[in-house]
């Protein structure tokens, strides 16, 4: 996979969630949690953190949410979809990252890989990759951003 992920799922809920892992850096629990009751203001989502981290807030406007045929019965935007579902769709649309000297494929958390270098481009502050990335710690954003596995 390239630092841009260029394929999109063709499942419409799972491109929704690509378009928010790739907009946010978010975790797939975060994405996948996001409740209706969460949208603080119009088209503002308040993403409940996880791992000990701090909740955030991603920008997803109607006229982006309409195409990917949310649940609106449902209490999260996602309806029911799991990780699995996600995960298999994402690795049948080729978005994957394989960390170097080793063969397991990380394909939701590739996002996350991805959302970390682009950051850096625009700003190579470790403060500011951290922020980003919601973590506690400026170490573990360094997972991310290394090219070589320890």
């Amino acid at each position: 996979m390239t630092d841009t992920p260029l394929a999109i799922p063709s499942h419409p809920l799972c491109s929704g969630v690509h378009l928010l892992l790739a907009r946010s850096g978010g975790r797939i629990s975060e994405i996948l949690g996001i409740m209706w009751q969460d949208e603080i203001s119009p088209g503002v989502f308040l993403i409940r953190g996880s791992k000990k981290s701090r909740s955030y807030t991603i920008h997803f406007p109607d006229e982006e949410r309409l195409k990917f045929q949310l649940c609106k019965g449902h209490t999260h935007l996602f309806g029911s979809m799991d990780r699995t579902t996600v995960w298999r769709t994402f690795k049948k649309a080729g978005i994957f990252y394989t960390p170097p000297g080793n063969n397991n494929k990380a394909v939701t958390h590739s996002l996350r890989h991805a959302f970390a270098r682009a950051v850096q481009r625009v700003d190579n502050d470790p403060k500011v990759i951290q922020d980003s990335m919601n973590h506690n710690s400026i170490k573990s954003q360094s997972y991310y951003l290394r090219n070589k596995r320890k």
